[in-house]
């Protein structure tokens, strides 16, 4: 009886210490994959960051795109969700599809910014990217497709890249704006830069993605992980950018919750 009593509380202390050792080979390969993302998505440059939308399904909620570093939520009108660069991104349809962001201060940036998207365009077409000018000039920050396939982006006149992109593929579009100074970047390399001649006016204008202050100009294609900064990157920060995906800010703050999860499973 003695035995058969000490042998059923050493199967329980195996089973116990065998759960035990499942819930810590679980719980460091979670700390590797929390500290691993992390130390990637670290690598998107956050100096001078405003707003940045991933289109990733986690920061979608309904109509709302949620900006995930500052705090000016889009709303989406009629965009699809669909496979993206990274994680998810938006379709455009090109007809009536853009995403809207009610003006702020922290986007009137009138002589410093940087405006940055993956994009996927499907069709050879003047269009807008991202978008914060009046119809009809250019008094705020942009950025387009114009003629087609190349990039733009005006004041007192345009500087447009020297070379087309090719359709159907993932591009990294940017352009920074620097006190009229322009410089246009795909894919990390620097194709069009300029002096635009004179400063943006401003306006009160919300800022639009996919599309024009009157909803014309549409983007037919995918666009994911647009950012908007408050300065000019530098020709590496843009490279970096480009290598990086994702930035998961409560990724960290996660861990906690996945212990419990696990406590609770063994």
């Amino acid at each position: 009886m003695k035995d058969l009593i000490c042998h059923s509380i050493y199967e329980k202390e195996e089973k116990m210490l065998y759960k035990l050792l499942i819930i810590f080979g679980i719980a460091i390969i979670a700390i590797f994959s929390t500290f691993s993302s992390s130390t990637q998505a670290q690598q998107v440059v956050k100096d001078g960051l405003v707003s940045y939308w991933t289109f990733n399904k986690a920061d979608i909620n309904g109509d709302v795109a949620k900006d995930v570093f500052g705090k000016n939520n889009g709303t989406i009108k009629g965009c699809k969700q669909v496979a993206g660069k990274y994680g998810e991104a938006l379709e455009f349809d090109g007809v009536s599809n853009y995403v809207e962001v009610p003006n702020d201060k922290s986007l009137e940036l009138w002589e410093k910014h940087t405006l940055e998207a993956w994009i996927f365009q499907k069709e050879s077409r003047s269009s807008r990217i991202i978008d914060k000018i009046t119809a009809g000039t250019a008094d705020g920050p942009h950025l387009d497709t114009h003629p087609g396939t190349k990039l733009r982006s005006c004041a007192g006149n345009c500087i447009s890249t020297t070379k087309d992109y090719s359709l159907n593929e993932w591009h990294h579009a940017v352009v920074t704006f620097d006190k009229g100074k322009v410089v246009l970047y795909i894919d990390g390399s620097a194709e069009g830069e300029g002096d635009v001649g004179s400063p943006l006016k401003g306006n009160q204008l919300s800022l639009k993605i996919g599309a024009d202050s009157n909803g014309q100009n549409l983007f037919k294609g995918i666009i994911d992980e647009v950012r908007v900064y408050n300065r000019a990157l530098k020709a590496d920060e843009v490279k970096i950018n480009m290598k990086a995906s994702s930035l998961s800010i409560d990724r960290l703050g996660k861990l906690p919750d996945t212990w419990g999860n696990l406590k609770t499973i063994y």
